[in-house]
């Protein structure tokens, strides 16, 4: 009778001890399922952010093309698992678009208001290097989703 209690709690202790590896495990895969689809998501922002940059039609109608930053802001404290200079090159390019975005809806103010004629808009460029650190940021997180992720997890981009 105590080979069998010994024997119970044996096996209860081996459930208990396998319940919890599983768990752990699941949990990890779903954190790597995750990672994988903020970066699939940044990379598709990046890529129409880019769009934006080499667009004539963006150019010609610059009061009507705002930047994306959906992405970066809905992940921002969730991208701790990427290098850190891609961390604030993201930034980096969110604070600089933000500004470009913000310019533009000044102008639509002033031009809705009547405070400016539709001849006096002057487009508004984007800074020079905001293309470059676009297209780092582009290159390292798809390098990240090579590292890190089979064939069948990446989804197509742009």
């Amino acid at each position: 009778m105590i080979d069998a209690i010994i024997g119970g709690a044996i096996a209860a202790v081996i459930g208990a001890l396998a319940g919890v590896g599983t768990s752990l495990l699941l949990n990890y895969l779903n954190e790597k399922k995750e990672q994988a689809l903020i970066v699939n998501d940044l990379l598709v922002e990046i890529e129409a952010n880019l769009k934006i940059c080499h667009s004539p039609a963006s150019a010609k109608m610059w009061w009507m093309v705002k930047f994306k930053t959906e992405a970066y802001n809905s992940y921002k404290g969730k991208i701790t698992f990427l290098p850190e200079e891609v961390r604030n090159t993201l930034s980096d390019i969110v604070h600089t678009v933000e500004g470009v975005n913000t310019a533009i809806e000044v102008q639509r103010w002033r031009s809705g208001s009547g405070v400016a004629k539709p001849q006096e808009y002057r487009p508004i460029k984007h800074p020079d290097y905001l293309e470059q650190r676009l297209t780092f940021c582009r290159n390292e997180l798809q390098n990240w989703q090579k590292q890190h992720t089979s064939k069948k997890e990446i989804r197509r981009v742009g």
